[in-house]
């Protein structure tokens, strides 16, 4: 099993007023395997998860944006997922950023659209 250390980590968030069902629909009609969940005990509220593989990527709805995260078995496969998230996002001309970290302090990737990147 793999220390928390090892384990790839995406972060991010899309800034948008589309509603949970918007963003969900924009994301199945592009292919993606996306489906709304309720949240786990002591939260609130829904999210997407979208899985592909062993990759996951959850957006939790926040103020005007979702907040995104994400891991996956390596770096490779959430780099893979992430890229396909952002190209959809991108299409729908939604504002986003995600970095993809292969452990705590190493930055891999940087997706974004409309969104300057800040390291």
């Amino acid at each position: 099993m793999q220390s928390l250390t090892e384990t790839p980590l995406l972060f991010g968030q899309v800034k948008t007023s589309f509603a949970l069902s918007d963003l969900l629909a924009a994301l199945k009609n592009a292919g993606l395997n996306a489906e709304i969940h309720e949240a786990d005990q002591g939260n609130s509220g829904q999210h997407i998860s979208l899985q592909d593989g062993a990759a996951q990527v959850t957006f939790e709805p926040a103020k005007e944006e979702f907040l995104i995260g994400g891991e996956a078995g390596d770096v490779a496969e959430l780099q893979a997922l992430a890229e396909k998230v952002s190209s959809v996002l991108a299409a729908a001309q939604l504002k986003h950023r995600f970095e993809l970290y292969a452990d705590e302090d190493s930055l891999v990737a940087y997706f974004h659209h409309d969104w300057p990147q800040t390291k």
